[in-house]
């Protein structure tokens, strides 16, 4: 029985360790590519497809839920721009646009 328990507890630590994993290195091959760009001040960057929600919100500090509550629903923060305007079938070009005029608006 104690082998059992220890068994199922290895495999569900194993299991957590894969998943941290697995997002830490998307984290740095996302950041990675776009050295240049994060190498700018944060007054030159805007707002790209390819950034994640969580990025998107910390740095611009807006919510993106409570603005497009009708629009979208976001299950994950470390899913990018992209990612949402694919599922939802939105204009991504229009989508940054009104989110450039509402952190500028700001």
């Amino acid at each position: 029985m104690k082998k059992k328990i220890l068994t199922i507890l290895f495999i569900i630590i194993s299991l957590l360790l894969l998943i941290v994993t697995y997002n830490f290195v998307a984290h740095i091959i996302v950041f990675k590519s776009h050295t240049e760009y994060f190498k700018k001040p944060i007054e030159e960057q805007v707002i790209m497809d390819w950034m994640s929600i969580n990025y998107i919100e910390r740095t611009y500090n807006i919510d993106l839920e409570e603005i497009y509550w009708n629009k979208i629903w976001i299950w994950r923060r470390n899913k990018t721009l992209g990612d949402y305007c694919e599922k939802y079938e939105l204009n991504c070009a229009e989508f940054i646009i009104t989110l450039e005029q509402y952190t500028n608006g700001n």
